[in-house]
């Protein structure tokens, strides 16, 4: 019963507060009253409008394409890095066919491999 109470003066003074930040700021809430009660380590009330507050804080609800384009910016950007190129040209890594090293390979084309498994 006092769950319900809470709920619903929860959900009715955060409606009436987004409905006040969407007029000030001409944006609209972009987060729940459920993920502003749940994940409140950081929230203020003045950041519920804020795009880049639920991206960078919670990657969780960063939709996978996103993800996939920044890690692959990532790899991109690792491997034009003249000091970290520098250190990791020199290895290489085996491939195995199961019985037997039957290649080498680099360290971009070892992490795009990895990164394409995760996709899946």
């Amino acid at each position: 019963m006092f769950q319900i109470i809470y709920n619903i003066i929860t959900a009715t003074f955060f409606a009436m507060w987004s409905i006040i930040l969407t007029v000030i700021t001409g944006k609209l809430s972009k987060v729940s009253p459920y993920h502003f009660d749940k994940q409140s380590e950081d929230n203020s009330f003045f950041n519920i409008c804020n795009d880049k507050f639920k991206k960078i804080n919670y990657p969780s609800n960063v939709s996978e394409n996103c993800k996939i384009a920044i890690i692959r910016d990532f790899i991109d950007h690792l491997t034009e890095d003249k000091n970290f190129a520098s250190n990791v040209n020199t290895v290489k890594f085996p491939i195995f066919n199961g019985k037997e090293i039957i290649g080498n390979s680099n360290l971009h084309s070892v992490i795009s491999k990895s990164l394409n498994e995760y996709i899946k």
